[in-house]
Order: C-alpha cells, then structure tokens, then sequence
C-alpha cells in the first residue's frame, strides 16, 4: 500500500488519430490528483474537441532515463 502523504500525479492527454502512416499524436492538456479517499482531481490547461480524455500515471525521472 502506498504511504498516504505521497500525492499521487497523473498526466492528462488528448491522443489525436493521424494518417495510417503515421503513429498518434499525444498532446498533453493537464494533470490529475488522486485524492486520499481515491477520488481524482483533474485540472485542464484545454479542453479535447473529442470530449475523451487519456490519464495515466506519470512515469518519474528515474523511469524517463
């Protein structure tokens, strides 16, 4: 179990289909915090024409290396 005073920080995306030849495009709009009784706050720089959102948790600088 994690230690409840660590804030857990998610990322927030928009992934953006492009041509069949190309990969998706995944742009970054925001940040997301998990609450201690599990709810999530979520804090937009934009808002996905699409209305979908992708969060996922955000890999450390370790993870990044």
């Amino acid at each position: 179990m994690e230690n409840k005073t660590t804030k857990i920080i998610k990322d927030v995306y928009v992934i953006s289909e492009t041509n069949k030849d190309g990969p998706d495009r995944w742009t970054k709009i925001g940040v997301a915090f998990v609450n201690r009784d599990e709810s999530i706050n979520v804090i937009l720089d934009s808002v996905p024409l699409s209305g979908k959102l992708h969060i996922r948790s955000r890999k450390s600088k370790k993870q990044n290396d």
